[in-house]
């Protein structure tokens, strides 16, 4: 159903792989129930939904029960952990009715091809791990998409292993979901860090053609913009992903031609702070990301830097061309 539907051969499998896990969470926990698996969708839904019904005891703590380890009988408890990373929205009604029973709904939508096109956009990051540990606990995210591009920094808790384990967990639910919107990623992202140590995690959706970026962001993972700030504000929120973070707030902002964007973890000294436009005349966005690394990160902690510079020319100063 899902290749009829027009997916490709491996997400087809893993399509299949999540409906024999909610097949094998009814046998096991209900002794049977209703698989139903629709492609039959409105122009809101273009893709696959799966929906699981039984009627047994139900879940106790449904959230808890998607994350990896946790079960109630003598298996993995990879079941539901693996639905949420490989589809797009998982939702669970526990008890679905006085007596009992579970509804577990899933949904994952067909992917829209989109053309190449050359961005103005120049990106660069740059990234070390904390003195004295080999792993680094930051990660970043750089994904094109036509006309959009989806970048941001995750910042682990802590450092070292766990932290990095935290940190590539929500790497990979946000690249496999880099289509859905901003507060669907979070959602999703914080169910995925349930039994680690958790993130903070900033993103943005910058269209470059339409002028528009949407952030939003959890936790000390910063946003600054060296040459003065655009049309718009943005605060992250409190909190740590996967541990105790509150629903995201996504704000709009307007971006324009020769605006330049830097996404800090917080291993970047707070003395970064003026604008340096000595800075901003630096050759590339990965100069940029490379020189604010070396002078300005602090060797305690894990440290990221990711810049983003239009090269558009929207505004020329004094009647010259800047290239």
């Amino acid at each position: 159903m899902a290749l009829n539907a027009g997916f490709e051969e491996s997400a087809a499998h893993e399509i299949e792989l999540c409906a024999t896990e909610l097949a094998m969470n009814m046998v096991l926990h209900a002794q049977g129930g209703v698989l139903t698996v629709d492609t039959r969708l409105d122009r809101l839904e273009t893709g696959i939904r799966l929906v699981a019904e039984d009627d047994g005891k139900g879940m106790a703590t449904p959230l808890a029960s998607i994350t990896d380890g946790t079960t109630s009988r003598s298996s993995l408890g990879c079941g539901l952990g693996t639905v949420q990373r490989l589809m797009d929205s998982l939702d669970i009604i526990s008890p679905r009715a006085s007596g009992g029973g579970t509804c577990v709904s899933c949904f994952r939508a067909l992917p829209v091809s989109s053309e190449h096109m050359s961005s103005p956009l120049d990106i660069g990051v740059a990234s070390r791990p904390c003195t004295g540990y080999l792993q680094n606990g930051d990660a970043s995210v750089i994904l094109r998409d036509g006309a959009c591009v989806l970048v941001g920094v995750i910042d682990g808790l802590g450092h070292g292993k766990f932290a990095a384990k935290a940190s590539g967990s929500a790497k990979n639910y946000v690249t496999r979901h880099a289509h859905l919107g901003l507060r669907e990623i979070f959602t999703g992202t914080s169910r995925i860090c349930r039994g680690t140590r958790g993130v903070a995690m900033t993103l943005a959706r910058i269209d470059w053609q339409r002028r528009s970026m949407e952030l939003a962001g959890t936790g000390n993972v910063e946003v600054r913009f060296p040459a003065g700030s655009p049309q718009g504000s943005f605060v992250p929120r409190r909190g740590i992903i996967g541990v105790e973070s509150p629903p995201v707030a996504p704000v709009t902002i307007t971006w324009s031609g020769e605006l330049t964007m830097v996404i800090i973890s917080d291993g970047i000294s707070s003395s970064w702070s003026s604008p340096d436009h000595k800075l901003l005349s630096a050759p590339s966005a990965q100069a940029i990301a490379a020189h604010i690394l070396n002078f300005h990160s602090r060797t305690n902690d894990d440290a990221t830097v990711l810049v983003v510079r239009d090269t558009r020319n929207d505004h020329p100063k004094n009647g010259t061309d800047h290239v």
